[in-house]
């Protein structure tokens, strides 16, 4: 025999296992290998718990199309009744002219001028706000063309955003297919046009005309509200910064109201309430996310088990099915909607407490995807309530700076909306819940 050639031999160990003692000529090692019984039932629970990850995965894959087929018909059904809401609202100011209002806005934000895109016009609406009010300003004067010829620019565009405030139908237009690939609203064009129309009309305030002026704030607060209503969440907070830009945003730099006479005033007021009057506190904001997932999912996602629920050993619960887990999520969405709406149904305030409890409820899910949206769904809700008191703030301080006596308004949030008016005659309205983000000052 060679040296360094093997030789095997067999013997028992004290543990039961088989040793094969192997020599190659020069050391001698011990390898343990399983008795055959062992070895079979070791073979046995393997290919067991294999046919249970099987039929764990089929059960999985099953549930996933049963889940996702109710899902879709639930999802539609709430389409279905967001196209047969009633979408018209009032003008703000004049007579309504019919028709939809969001081919105006489109145009109206195709029209901006190129000035609009580099931030001066909140820059001069700043300025000449200061200015109005008799305030030294202190911010870093930028070059750029003067208010007149920044205000000439964006007529046309002023013009169409008129329309769009005066036409009675101010539903957002919908491509429902196109799932979260439809076209936001871009947040900054929004900003820009409620910009030009705030300088316009602090600029129609200091030349004494009063009725341009409030009838210009008006508008932008339209502009604000349609985009309130979209079914969009993105949008909605874009409408509501819309609104704070002419509301009591307008007011901290101007002081406005001191430069508006009786008729004008009266103007403001009434648009005021009809605005309120227009602008539900909860709308069904979190269902339509829902049908827009399953649009999504559906029309838009080539393989509807990618990942948008995370990787998918994350739907492990869900039998390694993300459209499971996509579905479950949806529905989970749509029950949230359903008793959150209960909790909503108030004209005039909403119970802050309940939805933050069904909120934390809801946090507490299993599904990682309906965890993440609880905090987007009630950063949402706080935003809408903060405007609404705002706007309410707002009618409160026309009603001091009119002279007549204050009609304390419901907070959104629950209780009323607060006011002091100093040894000066300066006025200031606030709320208790939003303190600091909701407040209007108007100085004597």
């Amino acid at each position: 025999m060679a040296i360094g050639t093997p030789v095997s031999s067999r013997r028992r160990s004290t543990t039961g296992l088989d040793l094969v003692v192997e020599t190659d000529g020069l050391a001698t090692h011990d390898v343990q290998t399983w008795p055959p019984r062992v070895t079979k039932l070791l073979c046995l629970v393997g290919g067991g718990v294999l046919v249970l990850f099987v039929v764990y995965l089929g059960i999985g894959h099953w549930r996933g199309a049963v889940q996702w087929q109710r899902f879709r018909d639930a999802a539609a059904v709430v389409q279905a009744e967001f196209d047969a809401r009633e979408s018209s609202r009032p003008a703000l100011w004049g007579e309504a002219i019919g028709g939809r209002a969001w081919p105006h806005y489109e145009r109206a934000f195709a029209l901006l001028s190129v000035s609009s895109d580099d931030g001066y016009l909140p820059y001069l609406a700043r300025i000449e706000g200061r200015r109005l009010a008799g305030v030294t300003n202190t911010e870093r004067l930028r070059e750029g063309p003067p208010p007149a010829e920044v205000i000439a620019d964006n007529a046309p565009a002023l013009a169409a955003l008129r329309e769009g405030a005066h036409s009675t139908d101010g539903r957002r237009l919908m491509d429902w297919s196109a799932g979260f690939n439809l076209r936001i609203q871009n947040m900054l064009t929004a900003r820009h046009l409620a910009n030009a129309g705030v300088l316009t009309a602090i600029v129609a305030a200091s030349d004494g005309d009063g009725q341009q002026a409030v009838q210009r704030l008006l508008d932008v607060l339209q502009l604000g509200r349609d985009l309130a209503q979209s079914p969009l969440l993105v949008e909605q907070m874009i409408g509501f910064a819309v609104m704070q830009i002419g509301s009591w945003m307008t007011i901290e730099w101007s002081n406005l109201l001191r430069h508006l006479d009786a008729d004008a005033l009266g103007v403001f007021a009434v648009g005021l309430a009809r605005l309120d009057a227009a602008l539900p506190l909860a709308p069904n904001w979190i269902a339509t996310e829902a049908v827009l997932l399953a649009h999504h999912v559906s029309h838009v996602v080539a393989n509807s088990d990618d990942s948008l629920t995370g990787r998918a050993w994350e739907t492990w619960r869900y039998g390694f099915s993300p459209r499971l887990a996509l579905a479950q999520h949806g529905l989970n969405q749509l029950q949230l909607a359903t008793r959150a709406q209960a909790l909503c149904s108030g004209r005039d305030a909403v119970d802050v407490v309940a939805i933050e409890r069904l909120f934390a409820e809801t946090a507490a899910s299993s599904n990682p995807a309906t965890r993440l949206l609880t905090p987007n769904l009630a950063a949402a809700l706080t935003t809408r309530l903060r405007a609404v008191a705002s706007l309410r703030l707002l009618r409160m301080a026309v009603q001091h700076a009119v002279g007549e006596d204050i009609a304390p308004l419901p907070d959104p949030s629950g209780g009323v909306l607060e006011w002091a008016i100093d040894a000066q005659g300066d006025a200031e309205f606030w709320s208790d819940k939003h303190r600091g983000l909701a407040r209007v000052r108007v100085p004597k």
